[in-house]
Order: C-alpha cells, then sequence, then structure tokens
C-alpha cells in the first residue's frame, strides 16, 4: 500500500515591478534536500491550517510577510520514492511588495526573481511547471479573483 499524505502546504510568491511586469520566487534548495530551484512549502504542524502552515513557511524560508494572499485552486502531489508515499499538498499564491527583502533560512543557499518563462526553464519537474502555468494563467493574465483571497492580517 501507498500512503497519502496530506500533511504539507506550498505556496507560489509573486512581486509586481513597474511597467506591469510580474516576477516568480524561487529558492535553491540546499544540497542535503536536492539542491533544486523550488517555492516555499513545508508541513504542517498539529493543531496548524494549511493557511497558518504556508504563512508561517513563508517567513521562515525568506522573511517576506504577505500583502495578499490566495487559493491557487491546486493542489501539488508527487510520488517520493524513498518514502513510499504520495504527497499532496494544497497551494497558495502569495504577493508581495515589488521592494521586498528576501532573508533565506538555513534549507536554501540561493534566491532568484524570475520571469514565468525563466521559472519554467529553472525548475526540474513537471509539476512545478504545470503549477506555475496554472497560477500565471489564474493570477497574472487575469486579475485575481476576489473569491479566492484570504485574509491574511497584513
Amino acid at each position: 500500500m501507498i500512503p497519502l499524505c496530506p500533511d504539507a502546504a506550498s505556496c507560489v510568491v509573486l512581486r509586481s515591478l513597474d511597467k506591469g511586469q510580474t516576477q516568480i520566487l524561487l529558492l535553491k534548495r540546499c544540497e542535503a534536500d536536492g539542491g533544486f530551484w523550488s517555492h516555499v512549502g513545508g508541513g504542517v504542524h498539529a493543531g496548524e491550517t494549511a493557511v497558518q502552515a504556508v504563512l508561517r513557511e513563508l517567513y521562515e524560508e525568506t522573511g517576506l510577510r504577505p500583502e495578499r494572499l490566495y487559493n491557487a485552486e491546486y493542489l501539488e502531489q508527487f510520488y517520493q520514492v524513498e518514502q513510499n508515499r504520495i504527497l499532496v499538498m494544497p497551494v497558495f499564491v502569495v504577493f508581495v511588495a515589488g521592494d521586498a527583502n528576501v532573508v533565506l533560512n538555513d534549507e536554501h543557499t540561493d534566491f532568484t526573481w524570475c520571469a514565468f518563462s525563466q521559472a519554467l526553464e529553472r525548475v526540474p519537474f513537471h509539476g512545478q511547471r504545470q503549477l506555475y502555468e496554472h497560477v500565471w494563467r489564474l493570477f497574472v493574465e487575469r486579475s485575481a479573483p476576489s473569491w479566492l483571497r484570504i485574509p491574511c492580517g497584513s
């Protein structure tokens, strides 16, 4: 049997610059965790909601606080061979200030703000590219749907 583990959450972080340009934040995981480019994500602690977890992970991994938070209407899912489990997590979209200052924790060695096309080239997994395409279509090419907005206290 393959266990289904719905105990994590993730978010795609976006910032808008002058002249309508939008960028995606990518974080480079430390070598012990694969050394690949990805987005913010992590486990949901006991008693925590997915929203609380993603806001905590966002701050722990980047030092960022959201200006706006949305339900991405997307479940990220993948099989972890070493653990023989399927990880399923709700995804959120976070908009931060254009001049937001990223402060990495020890889970990551680097970060970059990049254009959509660059993000698709940098991430190694097909599922990541599908997620970014979904987020871009729903939250950048169109106005973010108000009914998906989540109060985040900022």
